[in-house]
């Protein structure tokens, strides 16, 4: 009798223990699919923007979060260099289909923008450009970027790379007037060269052409090289400022490029394919691919004249 009750006895706690086993077990997978549940219901949620008008500010190191908009197929430029000096900097708002804002990768040894980037969905005509600036309040610490007194007795503009008037008419356009968006020019390469051979052709093939036909209007406006520096925190003054924009139309695909180099005076605007731009980028030792997504943005059997 003993040796039976002491073999019962042994198989109720192995009954027991395999019953623990299965409770146990059924627990946690009742707990993980709940949490699976949370996790989804709070993804929903955070999708669900409030209110007709969007605005993210943000700087972070590694992808450009709400300002996919701006950049053909949601990709940006690919750009060779040191990632741990660049930032990867997004002002958007939006009002209907209005798009207000742009994006642009932060150098912040350089103290000034690689390049911004922008779709063009209206154009202001009327616009004035504005001499006020200020410091990107999502870009940390305030010293990776210019300021008002590093600009202060010296000769240079506050260049836009993104212009003001490349946004629709409305307040929401101020947000272009930040050092993020902003590199030294000569004053006569900006006001007499960059602004009415380059900007001012692209806004109206953009308006005229572009816009007209429906197209989606894509721009990317970037700096090279170095000429010199101002201010305490040495501000790098770039030798060139480029352009380049691809119009993505329901049956074709029209691009055009060009750049010019920041001197006080002499300067031209040099009208280039977008593959050409490249290249000249990549023989002074900067490699960038500007619309990665779509090869037809570099096609050069896709260019237009402006």
């Amino acid at each position: 009798m003993f040796l039976v009750s002491k073999t019962f006895i042994t198989d109720l706690i192995l009954i027991g223990f395999v019953l623990v086993c299965i409770v146990h077990e059924h627990e946690a997978a009742l707990f993980e699919r709940q949490s699976q549940n949370k996790n989804s219901t709070r993804t929903s949620d955070e999708k669900l923007e409030p209110g007709p008008l969007l605005f993210r500010p943000s700087a972070r190191t590694s992808h450009f979060s709400g300002c996919e908009r701006f950049f053909v197929e949601n990709v940006e430029p690919s750009l060779t260099g040191t990632a741990s000096n660049k930032r990867s900097i997004c002002h958007i708002s939006q009002k209907g289909q209005l798009l207000f804002g742009f994006a642009a990768q932060h150098d912040v040894i350089r103290k000034i923008p690689d390049w911004s980037a922008f779709r063009i969905t209206q154009i202001d005509t009327n616009a004035r450009r504005s001499t006020y600036f200020k410091q990107d309040e999502s870009l940390k610490p305030k010293d990776s970027q210019a300021s008002n007194a590093d600009y202060t007795g010296s000769v240079f503009n506050k260049g836009h790379l993104i212009a003001f008037s490349f946004q629709p008419p409305a307040k929401e356009a101020s947000v272009t007037n930040l050092y993020t968006n902003a590199a030294p020019q000569y004053p006569s390469f900006n006001q007499h060269i960059w602004y009415p051979k380059g900007e001012q052709r692209l806004k109206k093939y953009a308006k005229d052409e572009c816009l007209a036909k429906d197209g989606a209007m894509y721009v990317v406006v970037g700096t090279q090289g170095e000429i010199g520096r101002i201010g305490n925190r040495q501000v790098t003054i770039p030798k060139y400022f480029w352009t380049a924009a691809c119009c993505i139309m329901k049956d074709k695909v029209a691009s055009f490029a060009y750049y010019g180099e920041n001197k006080e005076k002499d300067s031209s605007v040099q009208d280039v394919s977008v593959s050409q731009l490249q290249t000249f980028l990549k023989g002074i030792n900067y490699e960038i691919n500007i619309f990665p997504a779509n090869s037809k943005c570099a096609n050069s059997n896709n260019i237009v004249e402006i």
